[in-house]
């Protein structure tokens, strides 16, 4: 919340600073409106990730995702590129079901458009394939986010 408010802000002392028209509330609004609906940014999704336990976990430094990646490709030739993150502006959310025992599971990440995200676990709804799965999303979001779980039955 902070990291949007600090962002309007400056948005809003440099475009003033420009010879044009200030800028309208409207447009500030929109402008904050446009940051909140570019995140969550999904970086990864796997059926079959490296972690075998239920984890929801905010990286902060660069190296954690590069661990991270050490990690997932230990098991893949050619290993996966890491994805591009602005690391003055963003964290990645790393979220890990764990082993499960069927298919089909899932987990969405819902904003509450302040800052605070709820990693929703979807279980298979329906018929599922019957194999060993550990599913595995990371999310771009912004500095300063906040994070909890929701189990959703």
């Amino acid at each position: 919340m902070k990291y949007l408010f600090l962002l309007a802000v400056l948005a809003i002392s440099c475009k003033s600073a420009q010879t044009d028209d200030a800028r309208t509330t409207d447009e500030t609004t929109e402008q904050v409106t446009k940051i909140n609906e570019e995140y969550p940014r999904l970086l990864e999704r796997m059926v079959n990730g490296p972690i075998d336990s239920k984890q929801l976990v905010l990286l902060y430094e660069p190296y954690d995702l590069e661990d991270v990646y050490a990690l997932i490709n230990q098991t893949r030739k050619p290993g996966l590129k890491l994805p591009q993150v602005n690391w003055e502006t963003e964290n990645v959310l790393l979220a890990a079901l764990g082993t499960q025992n069927s298919g089909g599971h899932s987990i969405e990440l819902k904003s509450d458009k302040k800052g605070h995200y709820t990693a929703i676990h979807t279980p298979p709804q329906g018929a599922a394939t019957m194999a060993l799965t550990a599913p595995l999303y990371l999310w771009a979001v912004p500095k300063g986010s906040q994070v909890d779980w929701s189990l959703v039955n």
